[in-house]
């Protein structure tokens, strides 16, 4: 008799353990959905503030709540500079396999540029870089970026803007690389030319080159926006490495290198190579090309 209820026990204890995983997992699927913000990493780029807040829409909506609304402030219980906004408190249920903004901004009037996630981003926490775009009105939007996730799938949204800038590094869903050029060539030439002082073999070859774009598909689309521009295929820089200018091939630190050992006289550049330097396309070699290789490296598609 013993025997049969140690063996009982026993059975039941395996029981209770093989339980314990699925209870844990059924937990971790009712815990409230949130998302993070270090304002550790903003100290030095925004005003002081004393409070932060989280605005979400789906992409190409409306917005869940009003601009600094009660239902779209952060908390910082922890006071260690981690502010969280819960949405499962504030009513917000979001939607598997569709695409969200998020703006964090503060009562000092700081706030980041637009931020894409999706689900699988709860939980995670965002960071300020530092970068930052200069509109034409001139307000300043920081680029932020999910701490685990690829910048390319979760990061700042991928635009062309209206004086033909591209901004971001996550490509929204429904467009593409070749339908931002399109829209860029009928709505914001005119404008980049003026704002820019580019030429349009400058400016589109920059688009075609931070939107990965070859030579044949630039020709491409630029019959079929129907735009007149004066761009010329066998001129275009958009099929060469740009920023490779020790001209071996890839880009590397090396590069960001051989530009400053140019700038100092040490050691020149070909034509060629001057060329491929020139990464912000202003027909001049500098130490702003040095740089922005250097934010391409940290996989940044902005410059």
């Amino acid at each position: 008799m013993k025997k049969i209820i140690c063996t009982l026990l026993t059975t039941l204890l395996i029981l209770s353990l093989l339980v314990t995983p699925v209870s844990a997992t059924s937990q971790s699927n009712t815990q409230d959905a949130v998302l993070h913000f270090d304002a550790n990493s903003a100290i030095k780029h925004w005003q002081p503030f004393s409070k932060v807040y989280c605005h979400i829409w789906e992409y190409d909506g409306e917005a869940f709540y009003p601009w600094h609304s009660d239902k779209s402030i952060c908390t910082d219980s922890d006071n260690d500079g981690i502010y969280t906004y819960n949405l499962t408190e504030n009513g917000i249920n979001l939607k598997e396999n569709t695409q969200y903004c998020c703006l964090f901004s503060t009562n000092a009037g700081n706030h980041q540029y637009p931020l894409l996630f999706d689900t699988t981003v709860l939980g995670d926490t965002a960071y300020l870089t530092g970068d930052y775009y200069s509109s034409p009105e001139g307000c300043d939007e920081y680029y932020m970026f999910w701490n685990n996730k690829d910048h390319r799938e979760h990061g700042p949204e991928l635009v062309i803007n209206p004086i033909g800038q591209v901004l971001g590094t996550c490509m929204p869903k429904g467009k593409t690389p070749i339908s931002l050029l399109q829209n860029a060539l009928i709505n914001s030439m005119e404008n980049a030319r003026m704002f820019l002082g580019k030429s349009d073999q400058k400016i589109i070859d920059q688009i075609a080159y931070q939107l990965g774009l070859s030579c044949e598909q630039v020709q491409n689309t630029i019959e079929n926006s129907g735009v007149k521009v004066e761009w010329q295929k066998e001129l275009s820089t958009a099929d060469k490495l740009v920023g490779d200018a020790d001209n071996d091939g890839e880009i590397s630190i090396l590069d960001a290198t051989a530009i400053g050992l140019h700038l100092a006289s040490l050691d020149e550049l070909s034509e060629e190579e001057q060329l491929l330097s020139d990464i912000d396309f202003d027909s001049k070699v500098s130490i702003l090309d040095a740089t922005k290789i250097q934010r391409k490296l940290a996989d940044y598609i902005f410059y």
